[in-house]
């Protein structure tokens, strides 16, 4: 009996923690496109294709899958985590990689994936469930949420996307990490991500 409430106890502050860690996530990824924004701005097109090396880094340090990708669905950063969910390209525009997504529950028939609706400048956070096959007969539940980055004259021009499991965000290492690295570049001057 007291095994189970245990458990129960357990289950019942992981999922507290990812809600937690979820909600981290999500101001990471807002401010991430709001950095992706100014980088374009400030760098024209060739500026936003090769990004700072201060950006990757950042991206590069996020725990879960990150990326920023272009309207048209080529994916110009990636952080190791997210190779493995998007090996090319932005998902719906990956027609290699399409069919190791399903959305059947939780998106309309055809409705738009949440890459397309940040492109059509609706975010997606927190993340749409979906189904991911790793291709090695293995399934996974992950949420992918989206921001679109936009120029200074409202235009779309990227999308920041995030792919994640709520039960790696329950993990105590990676809550603190999320948590961690948003306070710290929350607080960052820009002037230091300017593209170079």
């Amino acid at each position: 009996m007291v095994e189970k409430l245990l458990i129960e106890e357990e289950r019942i502050f992981g999922q507290l923690q990812a809600d937690d860690a979820e909600r981290d996530l999500m101001e990471l990824l807002t401010l991430l496109a709001e950095w992706a924004a100014e980088l374009f701005d400030n760098c024209g097109a060739q500026g936003f294709i090769h990004t700072s090396r201060e950006f990757k880094a950042v991206i590069e340090r996020v725990p879960v899958g990150m990326a920023l990708g272009s309207h048209t669905g080529l994916c110009s950063t990636k952080n190791m985590a997210m190779v493995r969910f998007m090996p090319l390209d932005m998902p719906s525009y990956d027609l290699e990689n399409i069919s190791s997504w399903d959305f059947r529950k939780t998106l309309p028939a055809n409705g738009p994936w949440p890459d397309v609706q940040a492109v059509r400048g609706t975010p997606v956070r927190p993340g749409v469930e979906a189904q991911f096959s790793d291709g090695e007969g293995g399934v996974i539940s992950v949420r992918m949420a989206t921001e679109p980055v936009v120029d200074g004259t409202a235009t779309v021009i990227a999308v920041m996307i995030s792919i994640y499991e709520l039960s790696v965000l329950g993990q105590e290492l990676v809550a603190q990490e999320i948590r961690w690295l948003f306070h710290q570049e929350r607080g960052r001057k820009f002037d230091r991500l300017r593209g170079r």
